[in-house]
């Protein structure tokens, strides 16, 4: 610990008051205002205060009021725990900021600065290869084929009516020349407009198919 002026009983000279009012102007921590290092524990810093506080007592030496303020705030700070911490910190000096070890330098020694990545740098579409758009391409076409043979060439699959059918329904025609019912608002192949025997003959303009739901022939106008 660092020898302290020792209390006084009598007045102090104003070379002595000159001198105690300038201590703390040369002290740069709480630590060295103290006179104890950096690690001393809570109880040095106690008896180093309580010293120190008769040495610069305003009604016991020529310190000043604000020395005394001084004084106070380094026994505030460094008898509590958690504000002594934060103290300590704000003591260490800041890391020095960090740089890869390979980062290319400069003419000047001097790390070149990071590339900056901005948003529209990701922001472009996503393109399919060539290849990619023609197998997807194909795949339509052989999906678009399997539904027109199905649906007896004519669009997709339809919904079914199991019922004999009647003149002026809606058919499409399924493999072996069968004629079923489908809704007429969905696509369907044709119209019955006759329903005959089988092996008579149809009116004209119409094409003749088996009724898949019964023994009868339809005659079906087309489209």
């Amino acid at each position: 610990m660092a020898n302290h002026p020792s209390v006084r009983s009598t007045s102090t000279s104003d070379t002595d008051r000159s001198k105690t009012q300038n201590y703390h102007r040369c002290i740069a921590t709480f630590y060295e205002l103290l006179g104890v290092p950096g690690d001393a524990s809570p109880v040095k810093v106690r008896d180093a205060y309580r010293q120190l506080a008769l040495v610069f007592h305003p009604d016991t030496s020529g310190a000043t009021s604000d020395d005394m303020a001084l004084l106070n705030e380094a026994w505030h700070t460094l008898s509590d725990p958690g504000r002594r911490a934060a103290y300590d910190a704000s003591l260490r000096p800041n890391p020095p900021a960090f740089r890869r070890f390979d980062a290319p330098l400069d003419d000047d020694g001097e790390p070149e600065p990071e590339p900056v990545f901005t948003a529209h740098r990701f922001a472009e579409p996503r393109r399919w290869p060539a290849a990619a758009l023609m197998i997807i391409a194909a795949m339509g076409v052989i999906f678009v084929f399997t539904a027109y043979a199905v649906g007896g060439g004519r669009g997709t699959v339809e919904t079914e009516i199991t019922k004999p059918l009647v003149v002026d329904v809606c058919v499409s025609i399924r493999p072996g020349a069968a004629a079923v019912e489908v809704p007429c608002g969905r696509p369907h192949f044709g119209v019955v407009k006759a329903v005959v025997a089988r092996g008579g003959s149809c009116i004209p303009g119409t094409e003749g198919y088996f009724d898949r739901n019964s023994d009868a022939m339809v005659c079906v106008r087309v489209g």
